[in-house]
């Protein structure tokens, strides 16, 4: 594992099982938004993993972005909400706090056509 957060690699510890993935991540990304009120979440992405032994290492964390073969974030707010791929659509899901689970609300999410700009916030379309 990888984080933002953290210098050096996170080892999976020896009594767990090494599987043939590794997860970088931002637990709290635009942590600094906080103050002026603005949107935070976490955000992930999952490589194939490069070495066959060990704990992992620097090779199997800093790969391109077009190796991920998952990657979402979650976004804190009003609601909260999973965004999704895994290199077969775009997925949303909207946590509902009734039941505690996630729920599909926006399947097969897409940009329109012919955009202008694009931001976390407003997307202008002409």
């Amino acid at each position: 594992m990888a984080s933002e957060e953290v210098e050096e690699i996170i080892p999976v510890p020896p009594e767990y099982v090494r599987e043939k993935y590794v997860l970088i991540f931002d637990p709290l990304d635009g942590s600094s938004n906080v103050d002026v009120n603005a949107g935070i979440g976490t955000i992930s992405g999952n490589f194939r993993r490069k070495t066959a032994e060990g704990a992992g290492s620097l090779e199997d964390v800093l790969q391109k972005g077009r190796d991920l073969v998952a990657a979402g974030y979650i976004s804190y707010g009003p609601s909260t909400m999973m965004v999704y791929s895994t290199g077969n659509g775009l997925h949303g899901f909207t946590l509902n706090p009734g039941v505690g689970e996630f729920l599909l609300s926006h399947p097969n999410l897409r940009y329109p056509m012919k955009p202008i700009y694009y931001s976390s916030n407003n997307m202008i379309v002409r």
